[in-house]
């Protein structure tokens, strides 16, 4: 899929860095991560957008605005198979935590585009800190399980 569904009218920034490695946006996660997306990283860019979008199962029009209520059951689906059980009461939660966690990552998209270049570690750090946040606030819901996952699932919903 096209960068431009990520990041509308900032697609040409992103686009331009979206080939780093995603190491820059979870350091020492990265291994972890590529393990639990059950995917290699390198499926996140260029070409292999359209196999992303085979794995998420969804088009990345689910990820926005007004069609959050089609995400809504989309999410309770993919989270079952993380936490059983407890997707119900999740699902309900995870769309209005990943939103707060998407507006911090389409300000990082505003910066990138006017950080860009050397700037990109800076930005990087400020992005990493937004899904931190986000991430604080899924481990509250949900303990120390979800620790090490909610910063996965930040990463992975809400791009």
């Amino acid at each position: 899929m096209e960068l431009r569904l990520w990041h509308g009218a900032q697609s040409l920034a992103w686009s331009s860095v979206s080939g780093m490695e995603l190491s820059l946006w979870h350091g020492a996660q990265s291994v972890a991560w590529s393990s639990v997306s059950g995917m290699e990283l390198s499926q996140w860019h260029g070409a292999q957008s359209v196999a992303w979008s085979s794995v998420s199962g969804m088009e990345l029009s689910l990820w926005h605005g007004a069609q959050s209520v089609a995400w809504s059951s989309v999410c309770g689906m993919e989270l079952s198979l993380w936490h059983g059980a407890q997707s119900v009461a999740w699902s309900s939660v995870c769309c209005m935590e990943l939103s707060l966690c998407g507006i911090g990552l389409s300000l990082c998209g505003i910066w990138l585009s006017l950080w860009h270049g050397a700037q990109f570690v800076a930005w990087s750090s400020v992005c990493c800190t937004e899904l931190s946040l986000c991430g604080i606030g899924l481990s509250l819901l949900h303990g120390a399980q979800s620790v090490a996952w909610s910063s996965v699932c930040c990463m992975e919903l809400s791009l």
